[in-house]
């Protein structure tokens, strides 16, 4: 399924905005969509989505049990300056120094599920922009 696209919206906005949103955002170059709660017909996620998540979260807990490191759910955003947008990876892992109030760059490691519903942008829009950084390395 193709997402709602909305905008053009600055960047500022998104930001400025998204803390007061009544649902989460995603922004790609200057449009946004909406994620869980926008249409008001699917909030959350499947529970074999959840039971996916859950198990890899607890396996990356031990891991990353140290300072230098954040383990951070879907809630928390990734920042990709490049391109520039910000998303919401079911799981991310952060060096601590890369992570800010609202988001983190940079990340180690990513998961993203992929379910018939946000497959589109998970395989079109999400994994060319997360394949290309950088940081990311094998756990």
């Amino acid at each position: 399924m193709h997402p709602l696209l909305h905008g053009p919206l600055s960047l500022e906005d998104y930001l400025r905005t998204e803390i007061e949103s009544e649902f989460r955002r995603e922004y790609v170059g200057g449009y946004w969509y909406g994620l869980h709660g926008e249409s008001h017909e699917e909030d959350g996620t499947s529970a074999a989505h959840n039971l996916i998540t859950t198990n890899v979260m607890m396996k990356l807990f031990n891991l990353c049990d140290r300072p230098e490191l954040w383990l951070a759910s879907s809630q928390f955003k990734l920042h990709i300056p490049e391109r520039p947008s910000f998303f919401c990876p079911d799981l991310a892992v952060y060096p601590t120094p890369n992570v800010q109030e609202w988001y983190g760059v940079a990340p180690l490691f990513l998961l993203e599920v992929i379910e018939p519903r946000t497959e589109f942008v998970d395989r079109c829009v999400k994994y060319h922009a997360y394949t290309a950084l950088p940081s990311l390395r094998k756990l």
